[in-house]
């Protein structure tokens, strides 16, 4: 009895240090395990931030692509911008031209009323017509009888021709 006594005495404190050392390796055990995902979700977190990366860097070169590309269509506008303001200029010159031609020929066309007599050579010049005027009947009669005068003297007839309408 006296050795089952002294080994209970002497097992009580193995007994306690082997459940410690249990304890001890259970913990161990959890950190570890503990420890392993922790390198598995900073290996995942990495191959994230790698393809977060990845990603930036294409965003940033298609980014830089599409900088061109808008700096091209900027200039070639400028381009046109600057042609338009051009032909926009020449049009505005050569309406401004027109227009003088057009006040010219207006004043030219008051200022020098005339009359165009078209005859026939079947029809005699005594048929002229009538001015309204006093001052163009006395320059019709004379007229007619210039313009005769002159006919006959051609040696090839006159032709007939239509004058554009103004």
């Amino acid at each position: 009895m006296k050795q089952e006594q002294i080994d209970v005495k002497h097992l009580g404190p193995a007994l306690t240090i082997l459940s410690l050392l249990e304890r001890v390796a259970g913990i161990i055990d959890n950190v570890q395990s503990g420890q392993q995902r922790m390198e598995e979700r900073q290996l995942e977190l990495e191959n994230s931030i790698k393809n977060v990366q990845g990603d930036v860097l294409k965003l940033a070169k298609d980014h830089s692509d599409t900088s061109g590309t808008v700096e091209k269509l900027l200039q070639k506008t400028r381009k046109v911008s600057a042609n338009v303001k051009e032909v926009r200029t020449r049009v505005e010159k050569q309406n401004v031209r027109v227009k003088k031609v057009e006040s010219t020929q207006d004043e030219l066309l008051t200022r020098n009323k005339f009359r165009v007599i078209i005859y026939q050579v079947s029809r005699s010049l005594g048929q002229c017509s009538r001015p309204s005027s006093r001052k163009a009947q006395g320059l019709s009669g004379t007229c007619c009888q210039t313009l005769l005068k002159f006919t006959e003297s051609l040696e090839p007839p006159l032709k007939l021709i239509n004058l554009p309408k103004v």
